[in-house]
């Protein structure tokens, strides 16, 4: 009958045990994630490993790698520690305990070579945990008593509490009850005086589970209730279980079997919630015992017949044997001897394959710990050897350092005379450069004054003549009488085509004034042109976003920018010209290298392949294709239009 273990493990950040539950912290780390510095970065990709490392362990490893990455690019030795540390933590969470030992090394050499002790004694508690779970309990052991006695000099309570508890769990699977009690009362009364809540509410569970083994059923449920009752209120309701099946074992051992059951359906209930199979086949296989133990037959076979699938795939060996054996008397309850004789040879056979594997096991020990003697002693023979050689080695040594020490000397000197010449080079170069720098600081100057005086031109000149030449054709216009509406209407339309042209021309002024064009530059241009469409229609309704992902100080060339206001102009105009909207949504998002435009309306909409290119649209294509971007038009009749292009950007 099985009995459960939670095992402590030091996590990098106090923040880190409550992580599942912190919602808030969880997007401000990914917020830090995307904008931080480097440091905060590696912070919160660590955060971020701990919180996925819950279910998540792809997820996890990755952003343990992650956190990794940041810690070297901030170039803080103690932050690549820690990141190192979560990478083996997330390791040892997959299984893959080889790796998560690499890691751990890793970190320990970067903590010794900062001389942080509090750190080289979370790698020494961090190695024991991963060398317990390879079996090799008493080295386990060692280094959690290096790792005590470095808390125990710093009096750091939470650890030295953190560390009797693992003691306590090595000499439990060590089977030595007794001492695995005492450590886990002198963890859990630490923890009481520190008022850690997380770390009473552990010891209480592991003191409930070595109790059963003491047979102390009283004391069991009381500590195990404990448990239970910690874990639901600080939310690792996935832990519950555990608890609940150690008291339902002890009330199952004092045969008190109605309350045994009640207590194995909740925990079976909350494993199975939890996705906890190999815990779930051992607490059925409990509960069928129980139903056994009372002759209730059909109950254990109801019981084994919702385990049986799971059985062979998510099973220990053991949870196997005890199926089988409960299968068995089940059916010879149910005076089924037949079927009851075949499920007790299976259990027969494969308890004799287990005890053959287990003798190969102790054999293949004995032949490694002979192997080590031999190679110890073939070492130390070595080592004698070894030393003679180096005596002589010594000697010879001592020869060549004289020579290069000279030998030195003169390399000195002749690099000294080097890096001489390589300075003067060195001070030719950067005069050179900066000259050149200056000359073509002075080129751009001129070039912006020439720009600023054909603007200015461009403005004083033609836009002058364009506004003279609108407002004498609207004086023409009222000459003649409204009996004449064609000749009207076409004066009115050469005032508007000209009144467009001022408009375009504003527009190329503009994007000529400016080396560079950001988005925020489009951004504000758009909202001019927005205003004056609003305050021509007011039925249409205009919705202009910008995710947050995107920088509005990312620019572009000026003939980029100014394309990409041009075809965003356009589409807006063909929209309220031509579509009968009643809504209009633009927006600006980024992807991968990429800067991405979206123009959508809910107006009558077109066939593309009904209507052939106008200038509108021909312009729009040329001017996406004269910028290297994408440029995708899609349209249905009464489902409106959605244009979309992607400009990339460096």
């Amino acid at each position: 009958m099985g009995k459960v273990l939670l095992f402590f493990i030091f996590f990098l950040h106090t923040f880190f045990a409550l992580a599942q539950s912190n919602q808030n912290l969880f997007g401000k780390m990914q917020s830090q994630l995307q904008k931080g510095k480097s440091a905060e970065k590696a912070i919160a990709a660590m955060y971020l490993s701990d919180f996925f490392s819950v279910k998540q362990l792809d997820s996890a490893l990755y952003f343990a790698e992650k956190g990794i990455r940041y810690a070297n690019q901030s170039k803080n030795d103690s932050l690549l520690a820690k990141a190192l540390n979560t990478k083996a933590v997330t390791f040892e969470y997959k299984g893959v305990l080889d790796s998560s030992l690499v890691y751990h090394q890793k970190a320990l050499k970067k903590r010794m070579q900062l001389k942080d002790y509090i750190g080289i004694a979370d790698s020494y508690n961090n190695i024991g945990v991963v060398i317990e779970q390879k079996g090799q309990l008493r080295e386990a052991a060692e280094w959690y008593f290096k790792a005590l006695k470095i808390y125990e000099k710093s009096k750091d309570s939470s650890k030295i509490a953190m560390t009797n508890s693992n003691l306590g769990i090595t000499y439990k699977q060590l089977q030595s009850f007794g001492k695995a009690l005492q450590f886990y009362t002198k963890a859990n009364l630490i923890y009481q005086k520190i008022k850690d809540d997380f770390g009473i509410t552990v010891t209480s569970g592991n003191i409930g589970s070595v109790n059963l083994d003491l047979k102390n059923y009283p004391a069991a449920m009381e500590y195990s209730k404990k448990a239970a009752i910690g874990y639901e209120k600080l939310g690792y309701k996935r832990y519950v279980p555990y608890a609940e099946s150690n008291y339902a074992i002890a009330l199952d051992s004092l045969k008190l079997f109605s309350l045994a059951e009640k207590a194995y359906i909740k925990a079976l209930k909350d494993h199975k919630e939890y996705g906890n199979d190999s815990e779930f086949i051992n607490i059925s296989n409990a509960l069928a015992q129980c139903y056994i133990k009372q002759k209730k037959y059909l109950q254990s076979q109801r019981v084994l017949n919702e385990i049986e699938p799971l059985i062979g795939k998510n099973s220990s060996s053991r949870n196997q044997l005890q199926y089988l054996q409960n299968r068995a008397k089940t059916w010879f309850g149910l005076n089924q001897a037949q079927k009851a004789y075949s499920f007790l040879d299976q259990y027969v056979s494969m308890k004799d394959t287990l005890l053959e594997k287990e003798k190969v096991k102790a054999i293949f020990e004995l032949e490694t710990q002979y192997e080590t003697t031999k190679k110890q002693k073939q070492l130390l023979e070595t080592k004698a050897a070894v030393a003679a050689k180096e005596f002589k080695i010594k000697q010879r040594n001592n020869q060549l350092l004289l020579l290069a020490i000279l030998l030195v000397a003169f390399l000195f000197i002749a690099f000294f005379i080097y890096k001489q010449q390589i300075w003067k080079q060195q001070q030719l170069i950067n005069e050179n450069k900066l000259q050149e720098a200056m000359y073509q600081m002075e080129t751009q100057k001129q070039l912006q004054v020439q720009r600023a005086n054909i603007s200015r031109d461009l403005h004083d000149n033609i836009g002058a003549q364009l506004t003279f030449i609108i407002s004498s054709l609207r004086n023409i216009k009222y000459l003649f009488s409204e009996e004449q509406p064609k000749l009207n209407n076409k004066i009115e339309e050469i005032a508007g085509f000209a009144q467009y042209t001022i408009t375009e021309l504003r527009d190329t002024i503009w994007a000529m004034n400016l080396s560079k064009i950001t988005i925020e530059d489009i951004q504000s241009r758009l909202y001019n042109f927005l205003d004056k469409a609003k305050s021509s229609n007011h039925t249409i309704s205009i919705d202009f976003q910008i995710e947050d992902n995107v920088d509005l100080k990312i620019a572009f060339t000026a003939l980029t920018g100014m394309h990409i206001f041009r075809i965003l102009q356009e589409a807006l105009h063909n929209a309220i010209k031509y579509a009968k909207p009643t809504k209009l949504e633009i927006k600006i998002w980024k992807k991968d290298s990429k800067i991405c435009f979206s123009i959508k309306d809910d107006g009558i909409g077109f066939n593309p392949n009904q209507v052939s290119d106008g200038n509108g649209l021909r312009n729009m294509q040329h001017r996406a294709e004269t910028i290297g971007a994408s440029f995708n038009l899609t349209s249905a009749i009464h489902q409106g239009t959605l244009i979309e292009f992607q400009v990339p950007f460096k």
